[in-house]
């Protein structure tokens, strides 16, 4: 959870972007021996060559004092101990394909190899019948990896496979058939006819 103070999350944010892949280019000038204009020429350098978009200003900080300070009471105890407990929080979007409300029953696979079967209520669609979000939190340590709807087929489901987050590899099997030939004109040899060839009957 993003703690709104610029010391904490901007360098945060600046190591996330540093895991990021390279920049193609910039990848490809270094492997040609490009030279970079700005190191050859320091004295054309300004404050972004030395500053980036996470660079904490006095403006980032002023705007975090006056986001606490703008807080009740009650709005700060419970923004501190969600900063302090810094959990993982999940959002999972339901949509009602079929028509029939029932529950919503989940397999959730953790980071570390463990599992958890989770039975949510038919009452969660009680406000709207066509789609649900549900929050989920779990302490730090605890990271999901892996959602299955249903994994037990204990309810009704108007299409199986599209109950897995991430996505997953649909088996199938392709079915062996002889086309046949197509009698249309437009794939006719009516040249070859015309002159009295007879049709290749081995070309499809």
């Amino acid at each position: 959870m993003d703690s709104k103070n610029p010391d904490i999350d901007l360098p945060r944010r600046r190591a996330e972007r540093a895991e990021e892949p390279e920049v193609v280019g910039i990848g490809l000038n270094e492997q040609q021996g490009l030279p970079i204009w700005v190191l050859e020429n320091p004295g054309v350098t300004d404050f972004y060559d030395k500053n980036d978009e996470f660079t904490v200003t006095p403006k980032d900080r002023k705007g975090y004092t006056d986001f606490l300070e703008g807080l009740l009471p009650w709005e700060r105890a419970a923004f501190d101990r969600a900063v302090k407990e810094d959990a993982n929080y999940y959002v999972l979007n339901f949509t009602n394909k079929g028509g029939l409300v029932m529950p919503i029953i989940l397999g959730l696979t953790f980071k570390d190899g463990s599992t958890e079967k989770l039975n949510i209520p038919a009452e969660i669609w009680r406000r709207n019948s066509r789609e649900v979000a549900k929050l989920l939190v779990y302490p730090k340590g605890k990271e999901l990896v892996q959602v299955v709807v249903d994994p037990d087929w204990e309810t009704g489901d108007a299409d199986l496979e599209n109950n897995h987050y991430p996505r997953r590899i649909i088996p199938s099997r392709i079915e062996a058939f002889k086309d046949e030939a197509s009698k249309s004109r437009v794939s006719r040899d009516l040249m070859g006819e015309a002159a009295g060839a007879e049709p290749d009957k081995k070309k499809k």
